[in-house]
């Protein structure tokens, strides 16, 4: 005679002991296995805010960056470094307790069971699956945005010195091709062209969507001798403009270190200088931060622009402009 097995009632004594079938053994999952499987319940494909409160909700209920990191890997618009950034900006005060994670859960469809190993191992394999449909789905988009960047590069004209950007930052163009009244920064992998950085007269920028950033750069002047590695391209064409060096912009902060290394593999024994931006006003001063870090990766020397008080200045650009005017 056939019976389906079914899980047994369980009582909890006084010492905190799962009774189970008359006999006592320790509970088998810990609060944090509780967690993790009602943070698993919940479909990672949902909007930023929401991701953000499960993210601060996951926090609070005792999980790592991990554990946060594994569940949104499974999402299909999973960014590594916004996970990260997400997962560092949550504060203890943050207003966002555990019981958000659980009522979120829930509204998936979670009891409060936990996984059994066969769950668990079914939950990462399908992570596993879902992380490399969405590896594929986004080096396939990489590769159709450089295309693109190809042929709007091609369709451009060479850049207007005229052009409102440049004026306002006192420099010629260096290579930059211009479509319409938009200018194109060339964005390079070492070895060919993977995006576009697009600035406006007014100075707004933007690249290419879904294109390669981290890791790629925009070159400016060749030839040998020292060796600069600034953040955006004005900064570079300002430091190319007085020092006549080669340059390489990393367009932003945070890819500093990650460019510094590429290019210190390309030029083992060349002496290369930071152009840092000093973002005094901003706590923790990122683009000095961030300079000092690629420069102890690569061995390089760091360079800082120093403004008077009341100055507004940021970087070698602004540096410069204020010399000019002999603000400096």
């Amino acid at each position: 005679m056939n019976a389906q097995k079914q899980r047994p009632a369980a009582a909890t004594n006084g010492a905190g002991k799962h009774v189970t079938g008359g006999a006592t053994h320790q509970m088998h999952y810990s609060k944090l296995d509780r967690a993790r499987s009602a943070l698993h319940a919940i479909d990672p494909n949902i909007d930023r805010d929401t991701w953000v409160r499960v993210a601060m909700a996951a926090a609070a209920a005792g999980l790592g960056f991990d554990d946060f990191d594994s569940w949104s890997q499974s999402g299909q618009s999973y960014n590594a470094a916004a996970a990260r950034s997400t997962w560092r900006s949550i504060r203890p005060d943050g207003g966002i307790g555990a019981g958000t994670l659980f009522a979120k859960a829930q509204e998936s469809g979670w009891q409060g069971d936990m996984p059994t190993a066969a769950e668990r191992d079914a939950m990462a394999k399908r992570a596993r699956r879902q992380r490399q449909q969405f590896e594929q789905q986004r080096r396939q988009r990489q590769q159709e945005v450089a295309e693109q960047a190809r042929k709007l590069w091609e369709a451009a004209s060479e850049a207007d010195p005229q052009h409102a950007y440049l004026q306002d930052k006192m420099v010629q163009p260096y290579g930059l091709r211009q479509d319409g009244d938009c200018l194109l920064v060339p964005l390079t992998d070492g070895g060919s062209l993977v995006n576009l950085q697009r600035i406006f007269p007014v100075g707004s920028k933007r690249f290419l969507r879904g294109g390669r950033v981290h890791g790629c750069y925009s070159p400016i002047g060749g030839g040998g001798g020292h060796l600069y590695i600034a953040e955006g391209w004005a900064t570079g064409a300002t430091v190319h403009a007085v020092t006549g060096c080669a340059v390489v912009c990393a367009i932003n902060a945070g890819n500093l270190a990650t460019v510094a290394m590429a290019i210190r593999r390309q030029f083992p024994g060349r002496h290369i200088l930071i152009a840092a931006d000093n973002d005094s006003a901003t706590p923790g001063n990122p683009g000095v931060t961030a300079a000092y870090k690629a420069a102890r990766a690569i061995g390089a020397e760091v360079k800082i622009p120093e403004f008077p008080d009341g100055s507004h200045g940021t970087d070698w650009n602004d540096y410069y402009q204020l010399e000019k005017k002999g603000a400096i």
